[in-house]
């Protein structure tokens, strides 16, 4: 291991000094047979650079069952993707645990938009894990179209959805897929553009993604004080097929209620991202959880018990919102989140 560390540190001797190196990415999307190669080489990477980052950056969970399983999986016991990330934990030394899933669907010539189903599963499976382990849960999320069915990005609706989402999970670090375009082409899938062109110049995502890391920046600082919970979802009086494939691949985890929530009605479907901080206040992530496609807004009415006042965090802006009877009312545009501080 120690010759390896060497031959890294030899390998990256005339950049290694440049203070825009975080690290390097060791794997993308590694399936099970690969996780003892992977891990064994984050090893030899920390020995190396004790300083920086080592990426590994574990599938998402719509691959194949086969990838993330062998003859010691038991259908019984778990998924075959559970299989997956528990056995990379087992290995891993890495204090964080990152995996990609990519959810905006649709067709941009066409306008047609949706959902991928698994979205908030996949959160589901990997903070639950995190949280037990006191690991940080990273992400990508989806700044680019690609193949039949993942659309461009066409408003900010589309990225603060999927960052809000991330945020009701107690996300801690997010990554874009993509900011410089790909090829059109490689060889296997076709892509779209991201943040940056293939000429280096700017697209419509990157303003968006930049106006939503600068509103989640505003309030960083809030967020990170609160340990999370769990998660809530309610579908909303206007979805007129009373369900959510997403909420129903969740509904087995999500908490069903809340001690400082009495009382919870929502237009549209939403989700509640539950908190505590360490000296024991409560906060909520509430998102509007619906296809940013569709720009359907939602009026939300928390009835919040023993509360007068209520700090509200919505658009990167503090404000202290007084508590009528408890009752807080939230107006989420399309893609929208508010964290919600009881006082």
């Amino acid at each position: 291991d120690e010759a390896a560390a060497q031959a890294a540190r030899r390998a990256v001797a005339h950049y290694s000094e440049h203070p825009a190196l975080y690290g390097h990415l060791i794997y993308d999307e590694p399936v099970l047979n690969m996780l003892p190669a992977c891990t064994r080489a984050m090893r030899r990477y920390q020995l190396a650079f004790p300083e920086l980052c080592g990426y590994v950056n574990l599938c998402p969970v719509i691959g194949s069952a086969a990838d993330f399983s062998d003859e010691n999986w038991n259908p019984d016991e778990c998924t075959a993707y559970e299989y997956y990330v528990d056995r990379y934990l087992e290995l891993s030394s890495a204090d964080y645990i990152s995996y990609d899933h990519y959810p905006i669907f649709g067709n941009n010539e066409t306008g047609k938009t949706g959902l991928e189903p698994t979205f908030l599963y996949n959160m589901d499976i990997v903070k639950r894990r995190a949280a037990e382990r006191g690991l940080e849960t990273w992400t990508f999320l989806q700044s680019c179209g690609y193949g039949n069915i993942n659309r461009v990005p066409t408003s900010e609706a589309d990225i603060s959805f999927q960052v809000y989402s991330f945020l009701a999970y107690g996300g801690d670090c997010i990554n874009w897929f993509c900011y410089w375009s790909p090829i059109r082409y490689d060889g296997r899938t076709y892509f779209r553009e991201a943040m940056i062109e293939l000429d280096g110049s700017k697209t419509a995502v990157y303003d968006y993604v930049s106006e939503i890391n600068h509103e989640v920046l505003a309030f960083d600082h809030i967020y990170k004080n609160f340990e999370w919970q769990g998660v809530m979802c309610r579908i909303g009086r206007e979805n007129q097929m009373g369900e959510n494939d997403n909420f129903a691949y969740i509904q087995e985890n999500a908490l069903k209620s809340h001690e400082r929530i009495s009382q919870i009605s929502c237009e549209q479907d939403t989700l509640i991202g539950v908190f505590e901080d360490g000296e024991g206040r409560d906060g909520f992530m509430v998102v509007n959880f619906t296809d940013p496609g569709q720009q359907l807004g939602s009026t939300v009415d928390l009835t919040l018990t023993d509360c007068k006042h209520a700090l509200v965090v919505q658009n990167g802006e503090q404000r202290t919102v007084k508590c009528r009877g408890g009752k807080l009312t939230l107006e989420l545009d399309s893609g929208d989140g508010a964290f919600v501080i009881p006082l």
